[in-house]
Formats: structure tokens, sequence, C-alpha cells
């Protein structure tokens, strides 16, 4: 590769691998970049090329060094005032695990993004797998052959348009060649209807997408769509479409992805038409060829680990299984040890991010014990509504026969330190966590290991 860890000599530099970040595919977007510790004894950060201490970090990249803490009375973050009011607009906060207080001995950096785009440096544990963020000098990149994958069988009816999201990492140029291919356009979107559905299968399908190309970009002294050369307004209307991100166009450039990373409802995001993204089609009517299959993975053999945290056990599968297949095989530990497929509250989704982030096998979804029956979100174990972080799963901007179809749940884990749920489909092979009280589950373990001597 003759390349290198990345080394980012300032600001300018961080913002651009922010934004990139913003608009890649990454299960994680924390990635590894050429800092660490100056040894075992010190918590002061340099720059280093392979083993060679070169300078420390600028005191203006010190500043991107994400400081927020937990406090230990009350459970809150600590924030700065300019970035309280930023959370405030965003309608969330993001729960930071203890570790990012501070570079501590031995630490790495990575680098990350907040609200979208803006660069955050994170000191971690070197030994937490994440993606590494390379450099080296440019040249011209090999263009793949498309391999043509999507995250749903058949094409997906949202009113009187048929839609299709495909997995392929292309411009926006090559993925409208892909959709003519299939009859089709790069997607029109006319109503908001389109664009929350589209956002919502963007979510559920496998693997789950932030974001993919839509039949929209400036020409001109506009954005058009382009399939019926219809002008799109600068600003959202009262029904917020166009669905531009903070209501109104950003950057007059570029071609438009459809993205529900960023906000509540999906949005619109101009963004450089090189880039390379998923994308989705559109066309009038279904057609006859024949589906693609849709990736799943799967682990054929069965491999788990125990996690005790306080009086918590978590029992993690990363064998996958269909979400009725997992709860039957927490069920088989119920009546002697108390297990259950995992059900959440603030503190067990808490642990359960921070399993996610240490697991050296990448977690990025996992099954939890809620389902959609009745037109609401309930717990297996007693058929309780579902409230995370007091807030009922009740979403009145998604469509309820979508919610239908996909009514098991899933906790996905968004960014490094922050979860989501929704439903998906029920027959998607995924990983699973069974919830124990921690003793039962030590007892647990001694009996299977009992049980492996007598054998």
């Amino acid at each position: 590769m003759n390349g290198r860890l990345a080394h980012i000599p300032n600001e300018k530099v961080a913002d651009f691998i922010a934004e990139a970040l913003s608009e890649t595919i990454l299960i994680n977007s924390s990635v590894w970049i050429a800092a660490k510790t100056k040894d075992s004894t010190s918590g002061e950060l340099y720059w280093f090329d392979e083993n060679n201490m070169l300078e420390p970090l600028s005191e203006a990249l010190k500043q991107l060094i994400d400081n927020r803490i937990i406090s230990h009375k009350n459970d809150r973050l600590a924030w700065s005032e300019s970035e309280e009011v930023l959370a405030k607009e965003q309608h969330k906060l993001i729960r930071i695990p203890y570790r990012f207080q501070k570079a501590r001995n031995g630490d790495g950096l990575s680098i990350d993004r907040i609200y979208f785009d803006i660069p955050r440096l994170f000191p971690d544990k070197r030994t937490v797998l994440k993606p590494i963020l390379c450099e080296r000098q440019a040249n011209k990149p090999k263009i793949k052959p498309s391999q043509v994958k999507t995250t749903h069988k058949g094409w997906i009816k949202i009113k009187n348009r048929y839609f299709k999201i495909f997995l392929d990492s292309l411009t926006w140029d090559e993925a409208q060649i892909q959709c003519n291919k299939k009859n089709a356009t790069l997607a029109t979107l006319t109503e908001q209807i389109h664009v929350q559905s589209l956002g919502r299968y963007l979510l559920i399908g496998r693997p789950t997408l932030r974001n993919a190309w839509i039949g929209a970009r400036f020409i001109e002294r506009n954005f058009l769509l382009v399939e019926t050369n219809k002008t799109l307004s600068d600003s959202s209307d009262e029904s917020f479409f166009p669905s531009w991100r903070n209501g109104h166009v950003q950057r007059k450039r570029g071609c438009v992805m459809l993205d529900r990373s960023v906000a509540v409802e999906s949005v619109f995001i101009e963004t450089n038409c090189l880039r390379k993204r998923a994308f989705i089609c559109s066309r009038a009517d279904k057609g006859n060829e024949e589906d693609v299959d849709v990736i799943v993975d799967n682990i054929d053999k069965e491999h788990k680990i125990d996690v005790e945290i306080d009086s918590f056990g978590y029992r993690v599968f990363y064998q996958k299984f269909s979400w009725t297949s997992a709860r039957d095989k927490c069920n088989t530990y119920k009546e002697k040890y108390g297990g259950k497929l995992v059900e959440i509250n603030n503190t067990i989704n808490f642990h359960l991010l921070h399993i996610m982030g240490e697991s050296k096998v990448i977690l990025k979804d996992i099954w939890v014990g809620g389902k959609y029956e009745n037109e609401t979100w309930i717990w297996d174990s007693n058929n309780a509504e579902i409230y995370i972080n007091g807030t009922s799963l009740k979403n009145e901007y998604i469509d309820k026969d979508i919610e239908r179809e996909n009514r098991c749940l899933n906790m996905g884990r968004e960014n490094f330190n922050e979860s989501i749920y929704y439903g998906t489909l029920c027959a998607w092979g995924q990983s699973f966590v069974c919830l124990f009280e921690a003793n039962r589950l030590k007892e647990l373990g001694k009996d299977e290991e009992e049980n492996k001597k007598t054998k």
C-alpha cells in the first residue's frame, strides 16, 4: 500500500476527515490515527511514524479531544455551554463512556464525528478493535464492477412508485447507469411519505444503511429531480418537503443523498457527486426480473461470551439466529437460571453499548426481547408497553404497514456510544444477548463446566 496511519496536521484536515466519515457506511465511524501516548507512564499524546516518536499534538488539535465526562452522582453529562445548546437543538444527548474523560497511559487516538460532521478526537485503549485511517500519495483508483446486491428482495411499493435499495458503493453517475440498466432511474421522491418510508427501509434492511443516492443534483442554479426535470425548492414547506437538513439547502452544489442518521426524520443532504454511496432506484412498475439475494451473514459454529457488570449478567451469542430462535434459545435458561432475551432499561442500554464497543467481534445489531402487536411495541416476557429512556417506541412518522411487516425489535449501535431501537424482519439472522442476574449466570457457567467434566 505504501501508506501509513494518518497524521492530522491541523483543524482543516480534521474537518475534511469528519465530513468524509459522515458520508461513509462504516459500521464504526471512530477510526485509529497515528497518535498515542508517549509511553506506558505518560498521558501526553504524540504523533508516531511506525515506532518513531514525532511531535506532540498541537494545542489546536487538543481542543478537539472529547472531554465530556459523566458525573458519578447523577449520571448526567457535563458539557461545554456551546455543546449543550447544540445538543438541545439536536433533541438528544450522547452518552460517553467514562474512559473518554482523558488520555490515559498507553492509550491511542482515534477520530470520530458528532452532530453529523463535527470532528472529535477520542483517546481509547489500543486493544479496542476499530477501523484504521491510512494516508498515502494519491493515485487513480480502480473501479470495481457492480455486484448489484440489495437490502430487500423485490421492489418496495410506496404509493404509486416502486423502489429498490442497492448496496454497491458507486458515484452518482455510476449509480444512475446501474438504475438505467434496470429500466429505472435514481429514485424520484416527490412527497414526504417517500422520504420517511425509504429512510425507514434504509434502517431496517440488512445491512443497515445510513444514506444512499437519490435522483436529484445541482444543475446550473437549482437542485433538480433529474427524471422529471422538476426544480426542488431551496427551503422545506409546511410538510417538510423537500426534506432538506435544517429545513433549507446548505450547499448549492453536488448531488443529493437521502440520509437517516442526522435527524429524527430522514433528510436530503447535498454532497460531492464523486462520493461512493449505496443508491436507490425507482420506476413506475414492479417488472419481472429475478430478485438478487439479500446479503445475510451467518456463523455456523456456536460462539458466545459471558459478561458480568454489577448485578447484571449477559450471555452474548455471536451466532446469527432469527428473532424467534434467539428468544427460544434464551428461554432454555429461563426455568433454572432466569434467562430471557434481553429487555432494556437505561442501565442495560449503557451496558450493552459498552459490550458492543469492546467486543472483538463487530456487533452492529442485536435482537432484544420486544415485539410489535396490536399497534404497540411490547416486551415479550410480560406484554408491558416498551419505553426507552422514558419514551414510547410509537412513531407517528412511520407507516403502520411497515411496522407490521417489521415487528421484531432490534438494538442498533448507531455510533460508538449511541443506540437506536427499531423493528425489522423477524427472519433476519442476527446476534443476540440473553439477560440474567449476575449470580445466576455464574451458576449456569459452573454447571456447564461440571457437565463437560462428566462427559
